[in-house]
């Protein structure tokens, strides 16, 4: 029993010594360096000042400035066609000639149109010359003639009425004769046959007189139609002789008037066409053939381009490119550009930003639409090389920023809210604060930062298990080849 407890007491002891060795050791290396030994390793970068270049990429296609449509001056058939695409040509160089055939039909119109003219004078002359004496003699027997056959008609109702009157008498007459012997005939004295004497001559009488009416009556009724005709014979009489004065005849020469003034106004408009015919095209600046729509034999018309010529040299290129919609607030006119594209090789060009379009767009990139902007480049010291329709690289430098505080981008990272921290060494204890900063600019690998002074030290690419106050442990990582 006594065995067994000298041998607890001595295992005791013994931990008991380890405990108090180790605990001093550590205590002693805690003393040595600073640093606990289970502090994070971590490796240490030092925040200086340094010139932030801020830089967009983008690719772009070459363009010209500006180009000139060719409309022809006039509608008609090429007879030659003089160019080609990519010939060059000035300004006034004939490009094309036009068939001369239209001219012969509006020679060949003229001609119809100056008979038709000729017909129309001769017809207003007819009809505005003053009337000559035959024309009057005649106009003049016509109202003789209508009065004539008035007088006679009146003449002829006077004769009927002169007989109606006399008829009347008799019957008059007879009826009073059989008035005077009715006594007779009632007393028996005379017979019945011989007063049906007198009432038969009155029937007869007034069966004349009826016939007599109806005679005068038909004659009566072509009065009017008489009477019309004299008076149209006077108007007609009145209008020979004031020939010039009569409505009708008035609007027939109106009429002629305005038929002559169309015809001599197209007979102008054709000669105007002969005058101005157009013969050949003139190339209307300077510059290369880019397209030819224009053949020989083919038809051409003002509403649409028979060629497109431009400057294809250097001072009138431009680059045309888009930038992201993230990188847009960054772009500005006069911003400078270095640019290069596989036709220069290793070498270079300069550029700069000269318009910023208004308008955003949609652009198809691998999988999804990207909203960008529209921005064009001039060169400032273009290349022989370039041409119209090359693709290039464009390096655009938005900012440049000297002497900030800058530290390695790796040394920064975001939390789920967006914000950005880095961990700031404390020299005194060899712990670390988060502190939070915010990333103003890039350049390569490194980043601008506020909140974070010349001199002082950050944990490059933190381990996920750092905190806030945890203590590190610096790894000196010794250059390659040692």
């Amino acid at each position: 029993m006594k065995k067994k407890i000298i041998a607890a007491v001595i295992i005791i002891a013994v931990l008991a010594a380890i405990i108090y060795f180790a605990t001093n050791r550590v205590k002693s290396e805690q003393e040595k360096t600073g640093v606990p030994r289970n502090a994070t390793p971590v490796e240490l970068a030092e925040a200086k000042l340094d010139t932030i270049i801020s830089k967009v990429s983008v690719k772009g296609v070459i363009g010209l400035v500006d180009s000139t449509a060719v409309y022809p001056e006039a509608d008609g058939r090429v007879a030659e066609v003089l160019v080609k695409v990519n010939d060059v040509v000035k300004e006034g160089d004939v490009i094309l000639k036009y068939s001369d055939e239209p001219l012969e039909t509006y020679r060949d119109q003229i001609t119809d149109l100056n008979l038709q003219l000729e017909s129309a004078r001769l017809s207003l002359s007819a009809i505005t010359l003053p009337a000559g004496d035959l024309d009057i003699l005649s106009a003049q027997l016509a109202v003789n003639q209508s009065q004539k056959e008035i007088e006679d008609l009146a003449a002829r109702i006077k004769q009927a009425d002169s007989v109606l009157d006399q008829l009347n008498e008799k019957v008059k007459e007879a009826q009073d004769k059989r008035e005077e012997i009715r006594p007779l005939f009632d007393e028996g004295i005379i017979s019945k046959a011989d007063f049906d004497v007198y009432s038969n001559s009155i029937t007869t009488v007034e069966d004349e007189i009826k016939a007599r009416n109806s005679e005068r009556e038909l004659l009566a009724s072509g009065t009017g139609a008489l009477e019309e005709a004299l008076d149209y014979n006077k108007k007609r009489y009145d209008a020979v002789i004031n020939k010039t004065e009569d409505a009708n005849i008035k609007s027939q020469v109106s009429q002629g008037q305005i038929g002559i003034e169309q015809i001599e106004l197209k007979i102008a408009q054709l000669q105007k066409q002969i005058d101005e015919f157009v013969y050949e095209e003139y190339a209307p600046v300077s510059g290369t053939v880019l397209q030819l729509s224009a053949q020989e034999g083919g038809y051409v018309t003002r509403q649409a381009p028979i060629a497109e010529i431009a400057d294809v040299s250097h001072n009138n290129l431009v680059i045309s490119a888009n930038v992201p919609e993230a990188d847009v607030a960054d772009i500005a006119i006069g911003q400078e550009a270095v640019i290069s594209a596989s036709v220069l090789g290793r070498d270079t060009v300069n550029g700069k930003i000269t318009k910023i379009l208004p308008i955003a767009k949609q652009q198809q990139t691998s999988n999804t639409l990207e909203t960008v902007i529209g921005i064009e480049l001039s060169f400032t010291d273009p290349s022989g090389k370039l041409r119209a329709n090359n693709t290039v690289d464009a390096e655009i430098t938005t900012k440049i920023s000297e002497n900030v505080v800058v530290v390695p981008l790796m040394a920064t990272f975001s939390e789920a809210d967006g914000r950005e921290f880095v961990y700031v060494l404390n020299g005194e204890n060899s712990t670390v604060t988060k502190r939070e900063v915010v990333l103003i600019s890039y350049s390569g690998l490194n980043v601008e930062v506020t909140n974070v002074a010349e001199g002082e030290k950050v944990v490059d690419t933190p381990p996920q298990q750092l905190t806030d106050g945890a203590y590190v442990r610096e790894i000196i990582r010794l250059p390659e080849g040692n």
